[in-house]
């Protein structure tokens, strides 16, 4: 019932709105989150807009904790033919950062910046490995890589990394450097770090929306 809602109600209201809004071409960008609270594990697909994200589809995942790679693939699945004419990027913080999604993702035509951990591991030189926090970068300081090997165990190759730690600024204190990594016909190291920026932001007001909603319902009101 819930995916009749989705598809047959909110996906032509989708579609309604990108068409009026959005000229054919337009890159967009897609980011996924999931938030967590209590025994309810929901996954969320949104489209972001300037100080905006507009929810395009959601499901409550079977067990709690992590997604899956195949409940990261069937959600994404969901929403992309809505945006065949459309130049997409899929934003996905550190959850996401599984190889095999940016694999799924590049067989698909689909451009993505998904955020790294930083304990994961690139290949700088033919058989030498390091740690991405073990790169050398320092506030204000920023790395590109294309075309090298990520993940030590199962390499993968093909992509690209960047590498930036955001400069403090008065009271603003940036803890740690952010490690993208993009398919390699994706938007300029720059541009990459404000994808991964406003990702934060979008996961910041959904899990802010679901403490309100949480405290909503302990207080019985609408």
């Amino acid at each position: 019932m819930r995916k009749s809602y989705i598809s047959l109600i909110w996906f032509p209201l989708i579609t309604y709105w990108l068409t009026t809004y959005c000229p054919i071409g337009t890159r967009l960008s897609i980011a996924i989150d999931r938030s967590q609270w209590g025994c309810i594990n929901l996954f969320m697909v949104s489209l972001i807009c300037p100080r905006r994200a507009i929810p395009l589809y959601w499901s409550l995942l079977p067990t709690l904790g992590n997604s899956s790679f195949e409940s990261q693939s069937t959600n994404l699945q969901q929403v992309l033919p809505l945006f065949s004419k459309y130049k997409v990027i899929v934003l996905g913080d550190r959850e996401f950062c599984s190889v095999d999604l940016a694999n799924w993702l590049k067989e698909k035509g689909v451009s993505f910046c998904l955020r790294l951990k930083k304990n994961l591991c690139i290949e700088t030189e033919h058989l030498v490995w390091q740690r991405l926090d073990e790169l050398g970068i320092v506030p204000g300081t920023s790395l590109y890589f294309q075309g090298k090997k990520v993940r030590k165990t199962r390499p993968a190759t093909g992509f690209a990394l960047a590498c930036k730690w955001r400069r403090n600024s008065g009271k603003y204190q940036v803890k740690e450097a952010w490690f993208i990594l993009t398919d390699a016909h994706c938007e300029q190291p720059s541009m990459l770090i404000s994808s991964g920026w406003a990702l934060k932001k979008c996961s910041e007001t959904v899990k802010k929306e679901a403490m309100i909603l949480k405290e909503q319902a302990s207080k019985g009101t609408d």
